[in-house]
Protein backbone atom coordinates (compact mmCIF):
# COMPACT_ATOMS: atom_id res chain seq x y z
CA UNK A 1 0.00 0.00 0.00
CA UNK A 2 1.24 3.47 -0.90
CA UNK A 3 -0.08 6.61 0.68
CA UNK A 4 0.35 9.85 -0.11
CA UNK A 5 -0.58 12.77 1.97
CA UNK A 6 0.60 16.21 0.86
CA UNK A 7 0.07 17.14 4.17
CA UNK A 8 1.86 15.28 5.88
CA UNK A 9 5.30 15.14 3.82
CA UNK A 10 8.76 14.46 6.11
CA UNK A 11 12.13 15.06 4.47
CA UNK A 12 12.66 12.84 1.57
CA UNK A 13 14.99 10.09 1.31
CA UNK A 14 16.09 8.61 -2.19
CA UNK A 15 13.21 10.58 -3.38
CA UNK A 16 10.73 8.43 -1.70
CA UNK A 17 9.84 8.39 2.06
CA UNK A 18 8.40 5.49 3.45
CA UNK A 19 7.48 4.65 6.54
CA UNK A 20 6.74 0.39 8.06
CA UNK A 21 3.43 0.23 9.32
CA UNK A 22 1.38 -2.56 11.08
CA UNK A 23 0.18 -6.00 9.07
CA UNK A 24 3.04 -5.68 6.65
CA UNK A 25 1.33 -2.29 4.81
CA UNK A 26 3.73 -0.05 3.70
CA UNK A 27 3.24 4.20 3.30
CA UNK A 28 4.86 5.84 0.86
CA UNK A 29 5.27 9.25 0.78
CA UNK A 30 6.18 10.17 -3.00
CA UNK A 31 3.62 9.20 -5.68
CA UNK A 32 6.78 10.75 -8.26
CA UNK A 33 9.71 9.34 -9.87
CA UNK A 34 12.98 11.00 -11.45
CA UNK A 35 12.72 12.86 -13.70
CA UNK A 36 9.74 15.05 -12.22
CA UNK A 37 11.38 17.78 -9.91
CA UNK A 38 9.25 18.70 -6.67
CA UNK A 39 11.25 21.18 -5.43
CA UNK A 40 10.67 23.23 -8.58
CA UNK A 41 7.26 22.66 -9.13
CA UNK A 42 6.56 23.68 -5.39
CA UNK A 43 9.07 27.26 -6.23
CA UNK A 44 6.96 27.70 -9.03
CA UNK A 45 3.89 27.71 -7.38
CA UNK A 46 5.02 29.88 -4.49
CA UNK A 47 6.67 32.66 -7.14
CA UNK A 48 3.15 32.78 -9.47
CA UNK A 49 2.03 33.79 -5.51
CA UNK A 50 4.63 36.66 -5.94
CA UNK A 51 6.81 34.74 -3.20
CA UNK A 52 9.87 34.18 -5.17
CA UNK A 53 12.59 33.30 -3.22
CA UNK A 54 10.79 31.08 -0.77
CA UNK A 55 13.17 28.65 0.30
CA UNK A 56 16.29 29.98 2.49
CA UNK A 57 19.15 27.87 1.15
CA UNK A 58 21.72 26.85 4.86
CA UNK A 59 25.33 27.52 4.63
CA UNK A 60 26.93 24.87 2.06
CA UNK A 61 23.23 24.69 0.72
CA UNK A 62 22.98 21.26 1.43
CA UNK A 63 19.81 21.84 3.10
CA UNK A 64 16.46 24.19 2.65
CA UNK A 65 14.33 26.19 4.82
CA UNK A 66 11.16 27.80 4.34
CA UNK A 67 11.45 31.75 5.67
CA UNK A 68 8.68 32.28 8.35
CA UNK A 69 6.22 34.19 6.13
CA UNK A 70 6.30 31.79 3.24
CA UNK A 71 6.09 28.90 5.74
CA UNK A 72 2.96 30.48 7.43
CA UNK A 73 1.04 31.84 5.03
CA UNK A 74 1.20 29.19 2.34
CA UNK A 75 2.41 25.86 3.77
CA UNK A 76 0.20 26.25 7.11
CA UNK A 77 -2.60 28.53 5.84
CA UNK A 78 -5.11 26.95 7.85
CA UNK A 79 -3.27 26.52 11.19
CA UNK A 80 -3.14 28.86 13.83
CA UNK A 81 -0.51 31.88 13.25
CA UNK A 82 1.13 30.89 16.78
CA UNK A 83 1.14 26.97 15.43
CA UNK A 84 2.61 27.96 12.28
CA UNK A 85 5.31 29.86 13.57
CA UNK A 86 6.38 27.10 16.37
CA UNK A 87 6.13 24.43 13.34
CA UNK A 88 8.08 26.73 11.45
CA UNK A 89 10.58 27.35 13.94
CA UNK A 90 10.92 24.13 14.46
CA UNK A 91 10.83 22.72 10.84
CA UNK A 92 14.29 20.53 9.95
CA UNK A 93 15.50 21.63 6.60
CA UNK A 94 15.59 19.26 3.32
CA UNK A 95 18.56 18.01 1.94
CA UNK A 96 18.96 19.56 -1.83
CA UNK A 97 20.27 15.65 -2.46
CA UNK A 98 16.32 15.02 -1.93
CA UNK A 99 15.36 16.66 -4.91
CA UNK A 100 18.01 14.99 -7.47
CA UNK A 101 18.21 11.82 -6.10
CA UNK A 102 16.40 8.66 -7.95
CA UNK A 103 14.12 6.44 -6.53
CA UNK A 104 15.48 2.39 -6.45
CA UNK A 105 11.72 1.51 -7.75
CA UNK A 106 8.14 3.40 -6.92
CA UNK A 107 6.23 1.49 -4.64
CA UNK A 108 2.70 2.43 -6.34
CA UNK A 109 3.68 0.63 -9.80
CA UNK A 110 3.64 -3.09 -7.28
CA UNK A 111 1.31 -2.52 -4.61
CA UNK A 112 -2.22 -0.96 -4.36
CA UNK A 113 -1.93 3.25 -3.13
CA UNK A 114 -3.94 6.01 -1.94
CA UNK A 115 -3.62 9.39 -2.73
CA UNK A 116 -4.77 12.11 -0.28
CA UNK A 117 -5.03 15.50 -2.13
CA UNK A 118 -5.80 18.81 0.26
CA UNK A 119 -7.41 21.30 -2.31
CA UNK A 120 -6.23 24.31 -0.25
CA UNK A 121 -2.37 23.48 -0.68
CA UNK A 122 -0.47 26.41 -1.95
CA UNK A 123 2.66 24.50 -2.10
CA UNK A 124 1.83 21.80 -4.31
CA UNK A 125 -1.83 22.43 -6.22
CA UNK A 126 -4.65 20.09 -6.65
CA UNK A 127 -3.99 19.63 -10.39
CA UNK A 128 -0.34 18.71 -9.84
CA UNK A 129 -1.11 16.04 -6.86
CA UNK A 130 -4.30 15.08 -9.15
CA UNK A 131 -1.76 14.26 -12.17
CA UNK A 132 0.71 12.37 -9.93
CA UNK A 133 -2.43 10.30 -7.85
CA UNK A 134 -3.81 9.07 -11.74
CA UNK A 135 -0.47 7.85 -13.56
CA UNK A 136 -0.19 5.61 -9.90
CA UNK A 137 -3.75 4.42 -10.40
CA UNK A 138 -4.16 5.54 -6.99
CA UNK A 139 -7.34 5.86 -4.81
CA UNK A 140 -8.04 9.63 -4.34
CA UNK A 141 -9.62 11.27 -1.83
CA UNK A 142 -9.74 15.21 -2.37
CA UNK A 143 -10.15 17.45 0.87
CA UNK A 144 -11.91 20.12 0.75
CA UNK A 145 -9.88 22.95 1.91
CA UNK A 146 -6.72 22.16 4.50
CA UNK A 147 -3.14 23.41 3.76
CA UNK A 148 0.41 21.45 3.04
CA UNK A 149 0.09 20.28 6.47
CA UNK A 150 -3.77 18.90 6.68
CA UNK A 151 -2.33 15.90 8.55
CA UNK A 152 -2.15 18.27 11.27
CA UNK A 153 -4.83 20.56 10.91
CA UNK A 154 -7.37 17.73 10.18
CA UNK A 155 -5.90 14.65 11.16
CA UNK A 156 -9.39 12.89 11.54
CA UNK A 157 -9.80 13.30 7.84
CA UNK A 158 -6.09 11.50 6.95
CA UNK A 159 -6.71 8.98 9.54
CA UNK A 160 -9.99 7.97 8.42
CA UNK A 161 -8.33 7.13 5.09
CA UNK A 162 -5.51 5.61 6.00
CA UNK A 163 -7.83 3.10 8.15
CA UNK A 164 -10.13 2.81 5.18
CA UNK A 165 -6.94 1.56 3.23
CA UNK A 166 -6.18 -1.05 5.73
CA UNK A 167 -9.57 -2.18 6.03
CA UNK A 168 -9.92 -2.43 2.04
CA UNK A 169 -6.55 -4.83 2.33
CA UNK A 170 -7.55 -6.99 4.64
Amino acid sequence: MALRSASGRTVLKGGEVEFEWAAGLQLSGRGVEVPQNPAADAERQLSGQGAKGSVIPSSGASELYLKENIFVHYFASDLPTAEAERLWASQRGASTAAFSTPSRAAAWKTIPSWYFISTGDQIITAASELSMAHRAHSHITIFHGGSHLTLISHPDAVTAVIASAICSLR
